[in-house]
């Protein structure tokens, strides 16, 4: 007989499809006694199993809404950059690579490149075609006998969109337009007027008074790109029926990849307008720096918080590192001084690349403001430790000694990794045989060679090279190894 009057305990812990079917067959004496069968066709268990499915799947999707809701467990892009708004923090996004090039004339007559001529890299099976812009105009000679003229030029990454109409002002406040491109590069290359009035990119709209004309820009998670303009208390209002346009340079390549080689950039691809250049060729006699990546999520979850801990001042050295990388294309940074009033701080750009000048002055530019007075700061790339790592790997005699080996490789390299090391970061013994055997078919591991090579990376004040151990090891983080060995103990190398 059913017990009417049987109040079931509640197991809160009992979230998915197992637990939560097992519990409802349990309840089944107590208010019906007469149903005994537990097989799988019984139309009644079959219901049962559809419930616990429709619970588990409720408690999956309330799981993820909550955690969405805090920056430490989202999984989602667009939720982190969200957040990150929240917290008065602006991400890092896409940085273009720049730099010299030498441009010859061919021709019997004097000719203006002009600005925003395109350049670009070869493209082939393995590279991607890069292309680059003329950043202004440039007056060549004549080429006279045999003797070309020449004149050099810089050029970076990207292609400028002009005269862009993105919408109309209906007058209301905090109106959003969205850029046709994708690829933008928010920095400083977005310009917008709305009507004659031109408006000025500013990070945060709500230090302006309500006639200022000022915008703020953002991309979202799938990299689409937003402008947006003030309330009319913190910036100004685009008059109502005023057309919205905008310029601003793209790019279809990640800023990293614009970090090319010597003698990499040869081909004239057009002048501005989309016509041939004849009697030109182009060349890069040097590498190029300063490209950068968007910053990445797990970036994004980390220095998002870090951000609201500065309060916009430096006062400790923490406050110099995380003011730091709130500038745009650097990822890590570490400060260090022996007197408050000199302060060293060493950055790294987006995916580990060195900084440049260019990321150095901008650096210096915004903490200019935020420092104590009688304060001078200088701004520094890293100096890299490279590991030296040869490991032995005893396989299980079910496993392919082969994939094994190179599963192990690559949760070493994942273990390096830029995105999950940070400065003075310490990668023990103990590191390396846990990221081994947490590989499928490892039976145990030997370490058989590990050591550090410092190495100085673009240093302005040191030439490129290797230097010897007596670095400050306090200013330098550990970067992905340049030299791995994994061997098995079959001796498949």
């Amino acid at each position: 007989m059913a017990d009417e009057l049987y109040v079931p305990q509640v197991d809160y812990t009992s979230r998915d499809f197992q637990s939560i079917s097992d519990d409802i067959k349990a309840l089944i004496p107590n208010f019906a006694p007469q149903w005994v069968s537990r097989d799988a066709t019984d139309f009644g268990i079959v219901l049962v199993e559809l419930f616990a499915y429709m619970g588990d799947l409720l408690n999956y999707y309330i799981d993820r809404a909550a955690n969405e809701s805090f920056i430490d467990t989202s999984t989602q892009r667009e939720t982190v950059l969200r957040l990150a708004q929240l917290l008065n923090y602006t991400p890092n996004d896409i940085s273009p690579s720049s730099g010299s090039v030498l441009l010859t004339n061919s021709s019997t007559s004097a000719v203006t490149i002009k600005s925003g001529t395109l350049f670009s890299t070869t493209a082939d099976g393995t590279n991607t075609e890069i292309t680059f812009e003329l950043d202004s105009d440039v007056n060549i000679a004549a080429a006279v006998g045999s003797t070309y003229g020449t004149a050099t030029g810089t050029v970076t990454q990207g292609i400028t969109v002009s005269g862009e109409t993105i919408g109309t002002s209906n007058g209301s406040a905090y109106q959003e337009f969205t850029l046709l491109n994708s690829g933008v590069l928010t920095g400083n290359s977005i310009s917008v007027t709305a009507g004659n009035v031109a408006y000025q990119k500013v990070e945060h709209i709500l230090d302006y008074n309500a006639d200022d004309p000022v915008f703020s820009g953002y991309t979202d998670g799938t990299g689409v790109t937003y402008i947006q303009f003030g309330d009319g208390i913190s910036g100004r209002i685009p008059a109502s029926g005023q057309t919205i346009s905008t310029s601003y340079r793209c790019t279809t390549t990640p800023g990293s990849l614009g970090n090319i080689l010597a003698n990499t950039l040869t081909i004239v691809v057009s002048d501005k307008d989309g016509q041939p250049v004849n009697d030109l060729q182009v060349n890069n006699a040097a590498a190029f720096s300063g490209g950068a990546d968007a910053e990445s999520t797990d970036s994004v979850r980390v220095n998002a918080p870090l951000a609201l801990r500065s309060l916009n001042r430096a006062v400790t050295l923490k406050d110099y590192a995380q003011l730091a990388v709130q500038v745009n294309g650097i990822a890590k940074a570490v400060a260090a001084a022996s007197v408050y009033t000199q302060v060293t701080i060493f950055i790294a750009a987006a995916g580990g690349y060195a900084s440049g000048t260019t990321l150095k002055n901008n650096v210096y530019k915004y903490l200019s403001d935020k420092i104590p007075p009688n304060t001078s700061i200088a701004i520094k790339d890293f100096t890299a430790a490279y590991p030296y790592l040869a490991v032995t790997v005893n396989v299980l005699p079910q496993y392919d000694p082969n994939i094994v080996k190179d599963a192990v490789t690559n949760s070493i390299y994942d273990l390096f990794n830029f995105e999950n090391v940070v400065f003075n970061d310490v990668i023990t013994q103990g590191d390396i045989y846990s990221a081994c055997k947490s590989v499928d078919g490892v039976s145990y591991v030997t370490i058989t060679g590990y050591e550090k090579q410092y190495t100085v990376v673009a240093s302005p004040t040191l030439a490129g090279g290797v230097t010897d151990l007596s670095c400050n090891i306090d200013e330098v983080p550990i970067l992905e190894p340049t030299y791995i060995k994994v061997t098995t103990a079959g001796g498949i190398s």
